[in-house]
């Protein structure tokens, strides 16, 4: 493990016989300054901007949750069936996060937006997983085709 003497005007000289931190510190990659629970825990806890929790946590995610569908067999119904679940998690996490993080918008009515469209996302993510691992909205669905 590398060791810093810091400094009391906030320069450190480097003691240590590692160069991961210094190569961290020069890279400046968010991923080697900030731990994976970070990642995970800022935004439950409203440390994260809106706009990241929309676009990385809600957008990215969501998409790269759902390409990881074609990558399954969906004749399989216990594999189906966590896929649900974890897509239920990661629907769950992302209301959360937009909820707690919206008071980091500057606009009020933005904010009041975000806060009911997650409010809304929780109360209607159990009904529709219900409906999704009780089969009946593939009742419904094959009604239409």
């Amino acid at each position: 493990m590398a060791d810093f003497a810091f400094e009391p005007d906030g320069g450190r000289e480097y003691e240590g016989r590692h160069s991961l931190a210094l190569v961290a510190d020069v890279v400046k990659c968010p991923i080697m300054r900030h731990r994976w629970t970070a990642l995970i825990k800022d935004p439950l806890e409203g440390k994260t901007s809106l706009s990241r929790v929309f676009w990385w946590y809600g957008v990215m995610a969501s998409l790269a949750y759902g390409a990881l569908e074609f990558f399954l067999d969906p004749g399989n119904a216990v594999v189906m069936r966590f896929y649900t679940i974890g897509g239920f998690i990661l629907s769950v996490y992302a209301a959360v996060a937009t909820y707690r993080c919206a008071a980091n918008c500057r606009s009020k009515v933005l904010m009041r937006m975000a806060q009911v469209s997650a409010v809304l996302s929780l109360v209607l993510l159990p009904v529709f997983a219900y409906l999704e691992l009780s089969g009946a909205l593939d009742l419904a669905m094959s009604g239409l085709l």
